[in-house]
């Protein structure tokens, strides 16, 4: 299940509002900031060059990317089902090495 870091995450989206230039990284004043904000763009002159995440927006990232990951095991799966039908459910199911070839071509690997 997603946490509720994980739902905030993904509601409040991946903008960028907070800016922070080279010459404010050299005082502490931004680190408040990305506490707060999760995130922030490094942009030394209104070109981004760069983002620093706060320990929870990197925590929350990797967890979204392992839920994507978890839903695309899930997508395959349901796939290799919806080919096989009833035959996955039968006493003779394909053998491990046919299940792995659908499995590559599902993938675009073949």
């Amino acid at each position: 299940m997603l946490t509720e870091k994980l739902r905030e995450a993904i509601r409040s989206g991946f903008e960028l509002d907070e800016q922070v230039t080279f010459s404010e990284l050299r005082s502490a004043a931004w680190m408040k900031t990305l506490a707060e904000r999760g995130k922030l763009r490094v942009a030394p002159r209104q070109e981004v060059v760069g983002v620093l995440l706060s320990p929870q927006a990197w925590e929350a990232l990797r967890q979204l990317e392992a839920y994507v990951e978890e839903l695309e095991e899930r997508l395959e799966e349901l796939e290799i089902e919806r080919l096989w039908g009833d035959r996955l459910h039968h006493e003779r199911r394909p053998a491990p090495i046919v299940a792995e070839r659908l499995r590559g071509l599902l993938r675009g690997e073949e």
